[in-house]
């Protein structure tokens, strides 16, 4: 797998845990909806319910994040961080190009 597919790879990950919230947000609505109607069991219930799944996805995303930060941040070491994509003096370029080339 290329070194492209990877990185894509994990960011698409993250951003797919990351929409995994938004249903906690939705679980979230719901028990404001049955505090408006005094129904404890089920205010009791989704409570639950958030708490647990919330577990699962903050697991899902430690997991997640290292492997994004093991594919971007890790493998820029070598790169002087004073050297961005704009810089185009032949020292960044050289940098930016073994980069590249150990990581293909």
């Amino acid at each position: 797998m290329s070194e492209y597919n990877k990185v894509w790879s994990s960011m698409n990950e993250l951003e797919a845990i990351v929409t995994k919230f938004t249903y906690i947000k939705d679980l979230s609505e719901c028990v404001y909806d049955a505090a408006e109607h005094h129904d404890w069991d089920k205010i009791q219930s989704l409570t639950s319910i958030i708490s647990e799944y919330t577990q699962f996805v903050l697991n899902d995303w430690d997991v997640a994040f290292a492997t994004a930060w093991s594919e971007t941040v890790s493998k820029m070491k070598d790169v002087q961080l004073s050297c961005d994509g704009n810089d185009l003096s032949p020292e960044c370029k050289g940098a930016w190009d073994s980069f590249w080339e150990q990581n293909k």
